[in-house]
């Protein structure tokens, strides 16, 4: 089948970088889009991690569920 092949070669060719770094309640994530060593797409990410006993709460709706979200 001819997307098989279109898939092998993408799969081949497309190459994706996480980086995380966590430091001193800080998040930080870099995600890079390369297709045969050319960068596609660079985004960058940053967040602060909450302080253990306060009353803030993740975002979204599986973040909200008591099993997702430990209690200390």
């Amino acid at each position: 089948m001819w997307w098989k092949t279109v898939v092998r070669w993408l799969r081949d060719r497309i190459d994706v970088d996480v980086d995380v770094d966590l430091e001193d309640g800080q998040v930080q994530v870099a995600v890079t889009l390369a297709v045969s060593e050319v960068q596609v797409l660079t985004e960058h990410f940053a967040w602060t991690l909450p302080e253990p006993g306060a009353g803030r709460k993740l975002v979204g709706r599986k973040a909200r569920r008591r099993r997702v979200v430990p209690t200390a």
